[in-house]
């Protein structure tokens, strides 16, 4: 935090400290609402328009988020203090630091996120107070809602393949949406294109759970080179969003099988760099189409910007289209930021090279990016369906059994983060009835969980069936 930000605050909080209250047991850092939190990314301040000082602002707020209790102690500040006089200053700064023009474009950039994170159904419902709808238009979107998740149950519970569900769910999205537009009236229509506004064409990073340690620096040994590129196309996610052929596939797999033998885990060891890079550029080159090799270089692209704009701006498609010269590339190389390398032109230009956000495998072996730890649940991934591949051997399975469970236990962790993804907001309602101690996505979870389980039964003949159930301790 600045020193002068640490003053307004000391100040600010001076007149209503006349009574020392206790802190808090446990400390909560301030609240910073959503449209402040998007002013710190520059591609939302160009579209905003902040001027220099409204910048510094921005930066003042960012840095009084994470100032720690102790800190505040030493301007004689208690954290809960703290936290009421930063959440006024936010709301203060957000209404009267921006021009109203600002404003409205702030407020469509939100918009505009929240349909492309969590859905234009989703956007909506969340949007319900400006939109100004009625009494028996909420009563429409709740009920609206509540058959969505029907829905989605049917599809997650209907025994197709992940990809096949994954394109249903996102067409009863579609559905839901305009069936909740629908309902507008003439006058609510012309609100919520104005809630949309143009569109938004920067880039905004998500923070995730857990961020790359501070310090911990992408390797500068790997600017300018391809590094794990094969590894990420091999995947199922990234080949279906690459839409690879099964030619291709093979292909790749075969590729990589090749790339691995001069590869090496130890993330300290980068001779290999070079020497892979010139097997990743000719495989990529000849085994993907022009607009699958873009696609894949956004998606890498994507991931070097987990660690910073210097490290994306290191990849070999960055380097390219931003037409880097080899000593620019030295300095990202060397810790310049890219506003000390970059030119006006190639500042503006990096951030569209990132294309639309994606995903990244959570299971790819990737030694140089760190991944959040796993949070334990009761029931391990992958638990069911692995648990009759388990026993192919003691069951006798036939390889048409054995590929069919394998598809299971495939889809069955891609399956739950679906659930997860689309029935998990704050404000989706708890169930009613008998399970009402449970949310929506904690329902639909064990309605998946059993019909999967169903599913693996299904797969068995009746005298495997007997002898798993006497291994699984179910009886006859």
């Amino acid at each position: 935090m600045t020193r002068l930000a640490c003053i307004t605050v000391a100040l600010a909080v001076g007149s209503a400290s006349g009574q020392t209250r206790e802190p808090p047991p446990i400390y909560l850092p301030p609240v910073v609402p959503p449209g402040l939190k998007l002013l710190t990314q520059p591609a939302v301040q160009t579209d905003v328009g902040l001027t220099a000082k409204q910048k510094a602002e921005v930066t003042a707020f960012r840095d009084l988020q994470g100032v720690s209790p102790e800190t505040w102690a030493l301007a004689f500040v208690t954290p809960d203090m703290a936290r009421e006089v930063v959440a006024r200053l936010a709301e203060e700064f957000l209404t009267k630091g921006l021009t109203k023009e600002q404003r409205l474009r702030l407020d469509q950039i939100v918009f505009q996120l929240r349909e492309k994170e969590f859905g234009a159904h989703a956007a909506f419902a969340m949007a319900a107070r400006d939109l100004g709808l009625r009494g028996d238009q909420l009563e429409d979107v709740q009920n609206l809602r509540g058959q969505r998740v029907e829905e989605i149950v049917k599809h997650v519970t209907s025994g197709e393949r992940y990809e096949k569900v994954k394109d249903r769910v996102a067409a009863t999205n579609g559905e839901t949406f305009e069936k909740m537009a629908e309902m507008l009236t003439r006058t609510q229509r012309e609100r919520l294109k104005e809630l949309k506004g143009k569109p938004f064409a920067g880039t905004v990073e998500f923070a995730e759970s857990t961020t790359v340690p501070k310090g911990h620096r992408f390797p500068p040994e790997l600017f300018g080179v391809y590094d794990l590129e094969l590894r990420y196309v091999a995947e199922l996610e990234v080949r279906g969003e690459l839409k690879l052929s099964d030619t291709q596939a093979r292909q790749l797999l075969a590729a990589l099988a090749e790339w691995e033998k001069g590869f090496t885990d130890d993330p300290r060891v980068l001779d290999w760099a070079h020497k892979l890079h010139s097997l990743t550029e000719k495989v990529l080159t000849e085994r993907l189409t022009p607009s699958q090799r873009a696609r894949l270089d956004e998606i890498m692209m994507q991931r070097r910007a987990k660690f910073s704009p210097e490290a994306m701006c290191g990849h070999p498609a960055a380097v390219a289209a931003l037409k880097l010269s080899p000593v620019q590339v030295k300095q990202l190389q060397d810790s310049m930021s890219t506003a000390e390398v970059l030119t006006k032109s190639q500042l503006d230009a990096k951030d569209r090279l990132l294309g639309k956000p994606f995903e990244l495998p959570k299971d790819v072996k990737d030694p140089f990016l760190p991944r959040p730890q796993k949070v334990e649940r009761d029931e391990p991934e992958n638990a069911i369906a692995r648990n009759f591949l388990a026993l192919s051997h003691r069951l006798k399975l036939s390889e048409d059994q054995i590929k069919k469970l394998r598809e299971l236990a495939e889809d069955e962790p891609r399956m739950k983060d679906l659930i997860r993804k689309e029935l998990s907001l704050s404000e989706t309602p708890p169930v009613a009835g008998a399970s009402r101690g449970m949310t929506v996505d904690q329902a639909v979870m064990d309605k998946y969980q059993a019909a999967v389980e169903e599913q693996c039964w299904s797969v068995l003949d009746a005298q495997q069936q007997s002898l798993a159930r006497k291994i699984f301790g179910r009886g006859r």
